[in-house]
């Protein structure tokens, strides 16, 4: 963090590489604007009456995911150079206090809350003027920017090799991919948790083999440099990720050029 943050000022002004943002977030993270409006056509209700309540009731929906990614990019600035996402966060101890709350297990909305709580009880005006819409872009600035550190140390030539872990689970009816990376920087072998990565797809080898490698080349910018140090892919049980001939890992291993374990 000490890296991206200048803590003598009250600004504070992280930069992002463009594959994070182009592609991590506005594709991985969120459908596309084509994907939303597409599933307004796909509504097949036999009467009349039920078919246009659940027609506009999905239009509503869709307008309202397409806002909200709209909102989640104002976020993300690009350089004049056009190299890099900049965000700027104008206000470093709502900064702090938010990640401090949010790592505590509080959600956006309890963390705003408490700031309140902290800005009347220490008679702090900087402190005002936050909400759970606020929170959540600071940890989404907080997250693009530990994504861009793992960019570079898998980058390092230190780093010859690493290996990920990798699960499909349902959290609040949503489909979600959890990936962690595990690789020795200096002599500390560390296991850092990856992306907890949402699937809009169905749970197929394809689809999941799909999603990692548009990660893993949204990472490294070319799918040359993690081909050559992915040695192994631990999974659970599935059939989906371990079958022998179009299983997940299966598919991973002829994606890397050289042998890779299977654990």
């Amino acid at each position: 963090m000490h890296m991206y943050i200048n803590t003598n000022q009250d600004t504070i002004r992280f930069t992002i590489s463009l594959s994070i943002i182009n592609i991590i977030i506005k594709e991985l993270f969120y459908h596309n604007n084509d994907q939303i409006l597409a599933g307004v056509d796909e509504v097949d209700v036999k009467d009349e009456e039920d078919h246009h309540m659940n027609m506009e009731w999905i239009r509503k929906k869709a307008d309202k995911e397409i806002a909200l990614k709209r909102n989640v990019m104002k976020l993300f600035k690009l350089n004049e150079d056009n190299e890099m996402y900049t965000v700027d966060v104008s206000n470093s101890t709502h900064f702090f206090l938010t990640i401090d709350y949010v790592k505590c297990g509080m959600s956006f909305q309890q963390t705003a809350t408490m700031i309140h709580h902290a800005k009347h009880r220490l008679k702090a005006q900087k402190l005002g003027g936050i909400n759970d819409h606020n929170v959540s872009q600071y940890v989404r600035a907080l997250v693009t920017t530990n994504l861009n550190k793992i960019i570079d140390l898998m980058l390092h030539l230190s780093i010859w090799a690493f290996s990920v872990a990798g699960d499909g689970s349902i959290h609040h009816s949503n489909s979600i991919f959890n990936m962690c990376i595990r690789m020795c920087v200096g002599d500390v072998l560390s296991n850092l948790h990856l992306v907890a990565i949402p699937m809009f797809e169905r749970h197929t080898a394809k689809n999941i083999f799909i999603l990692i490698t548009r990660f893993l080349n949204a990472l490294n910018d070319t799918t040359t440099i993690w081909c050559a140090k992915f040695v192994s892919m631990s999974t659970n049980g599935e059939n989906t990720m371990t079958k022998c001939h179009r299983g997940v890992v299966t598919r991973l291993k002829q994606a890397t050029k050289f042998p890779m374990l299977r654990i």
